[in-house]
């Protein structure tokens, strides 16, 4: 006989909860189906009303801050891009590049695993990376002609 907690363990949406209760009608009661049904549904909800009360915690929590923006004049609504902030060392970052082959070397230990600090970081924590990579070179810096694809 298939248990309302083994239902709800197998499956992840309500509708492949109550296709499986559909299935599992021959092996129990369609009254405990129904029974199973209806607590999945209640869980669903209590777990929606859980997220939701942490979000107003969050918005509750972020006023202040909102406002102390807004008297500073900053815009609520202009959000800047992630990659002007370095993700390393949190300072203000430009735009910049490396080529593909130092930028593995450096920040995919030569094409294995993940990028640290999700690949935005500034040229000055590039630097000290490739350095703690053993890469301890003399560093040029460039202004590249992003429509040409040329240094000027």
């Amino acid at each position: 006989m298939a248990s309302y907690g083994a239902l709800v363990a197998k499956h992840g949406t309500y509708e492949e909860f109550e296709a499986a209760v559909g299935k599992a009608v021959g092996e129990i009661s369609l009254d405990k189906a129904r029974l199973a049904c209806l607590k999945y549904k209640v869980e669903l909800m209590e777990a929606l009303r859980n997220e939701l009360k942490v979000m107003d915690e969050m918005m509750d929590k972020s006023q202040p801050l909102l406002e102390t923006l807004i008297a500073l004049g900053a815009d609520p609504t202009s959000v800047p891009h992630p990659e002007r902030v370095c993700h390393r060392c949190r300072k203000p970052n430009v735009t910049w590049s490396a080529s593909s082959v130092l930028w593995n070397r450096v920040m995919r230990k030569n094409g294995e695993g993940s990028e640290p600090f999700a690949g935005i970081v500034c040229p000055t924590c590039f630097i000290v990376l490739a350095k703690e990579a053993g890469i301890d070179e003399v560093w040029r810096v460039q202004i590249a002609n992003h429509d040409q694809g040329e240094e000027k």
